[in-house]
Order: C-alpha cells, then sequence, then structure tokens
C-alpha cells in the first residue's frame, strides 16, 4: 500500500508516504525532521486528516538517500471515520 500524504510537524509541511497502516498507528515515508514525541497531523487527499504523535524514526544519511527511505513510525492519537474506511479498503473488505 502507498498513500500519499501531507505531514505537517508545526509550521512545517512535508510530503510523505504512507507504507503500512493499522488501526492504532502507521508507518510514513518522509524527509521532514522528526523527534520522538513529536505531534504530527498527516493529511489525505480527500482532505481527512489524522493527529498523530512520533514513537520512533529513521533517518538515512543524505548519502543513501537515493536507494533508502527514511520516515516515522506514528500512534494514532485521533482519526475521523474516513481513515478507518482507508483502513477497511486496505485491507480489502467489503461494504
Amino acid at each position: 500500500m502507498r498513500v500519499p500524504c501531507r505531514v505537517q510537524i508545526g509550521e512545517s509541511s512535508h510530503f510523505g508516504v504512507v507504507l503500512n497502516l493499522s488501526r492504532m498507528g502507521l508507518f510514513v515515508q518522509t524527509s521532514a525532521g522528526v523527534s520522538a514525541g513529536d505531534p504530527v497531523e498527516l493529511t489525505f487527499q480527500d482532505e481527512a486528516s489524522v493527529q498523530a504523535q512520533v514513537v520512533w524514526h529513521r533517518r538515512v544519511p543524505p548519502a543513501l538517500r537515493s536507494v533508502a527511505k527514511g520516515g516515522a513510525g506514528l500512534r494514532i492519537v485521533g482519526a475521523p471515520e474516513e481513515y478507518y474506511w482507508l483502513l477497511a479498503k486496505a485491507a480489502g473488505v467489503r461494504f
């Protein structure tokens, strides 16, 4: 799964791609500089947004960014119903 999103950290906005998601958290690939504990807002193409907190992050040295990407593991703090629909769709659940 690859879901593009905007990653908002304070006043700073970055591009990101959600690669893995669950009911309680997700992994977003991004070059945004984050630290454990940072509050983050993710906004998806349909304008639904998710409030999250950084649990862990993976930084990649600039010389390796062409072959490896950094990102962050996020814990969901607040999400609208649309997020859970996206999750169900990704899991192949039909309604």
